[in-house]
């Protein structure tokens, strides 16, 4: 079932921009530019999840995530639940009505419930070559690990963490090119966005898990 779905949406994206209705999850600096690309390229972006507000500074007055700044700039609705898992948060998603919903270091773990409500799927924009660096900072893990290259891979999610099937990976040397990439794979049409380095062709990538990083 989840290859039907995968092969659907790959046929929906790569030949034309369907006409889609989007929610967009995402929380960090990093994930705006992946909400801008769907805002400028004509989607219809319904609403964007975001984390709540966080006490900061020496004050410790409450302060907004970068994903909801950028929202508001384009006057979207901006929804920030503590979690995902109570029937009530996933009525209220249902209740926009998406097609899909785009993920991009949103900072909670989709339910099923919530995975179900898109009639075609949720898309995860990892910041990491799948299967290497599963879970949450992808990037940290990878420079902790040593590692000469990392990437960015679009999949689909399932109910485990980050083993949904992908549909497009690229590989880059530079971890400050590593922001940009999610956008110059979206934009290439058909399979060929997938750019795997020389030196892993015909090896299985390992698998590893990324920890969330203390505050």
């Amino acid at each position: 079932m989840a290859g039907l779905k995968k092969m659907a949406l790959m046929l929906e994206f790569g030949q034309r921009r369907p006409e889609l209705r989007a929610i967009f999850m995402g929380t960090p600096e990093f994930a705006i530019p992946c909400l801008e690309h769907l805002i400028l390229d004509g989607y219809e972006v319904a609403a964007v999840y975001t984390q709540p507000d966080k006490p900061a500074g020496r004050g410790r007055l409450p302060v907004s995530p970068p994903v909801k700044r950028a929202a508001e700039a384009f006057k979207l609705p901006v929804v920030q639940p503590v979690s995902l898992r109570n029937s009530d948060a996933a009525a209220e998603l249902a209740g926009f009505h998406p097609d899909v919903i785009v993920v991009t270091a949103f900072g909670q773990i989709l339910p099923q419930a919530v995975l179900d409500i898109p009639r075609r799927g949720c898309i995860n924009v990892h910041f990491s070559l799948l299967p290497r660096f599963r879970g949450a900072s992808p990037v940290s893990a990878a420079i902790l690990a040593g590692d000469e290259f990392t990437g960015v891979s679009i999949m689909l999610m399932d109910s485990g963490l980050d083993t949904g099937p992908c549909f497009r990976q690229r590989y880059c040397l530079n971890y400050f090119e590593l922001l940009s990439l999610p956008l110059r794979i979206t934009r290439r049409p058909g399979m060929e966005g997938t750019n795997p380095p020389p030196d892993i062709h015909g090896r299985q990538m390992p698998v590893n898990l990324a920890p969330p990083l203390g505050d």
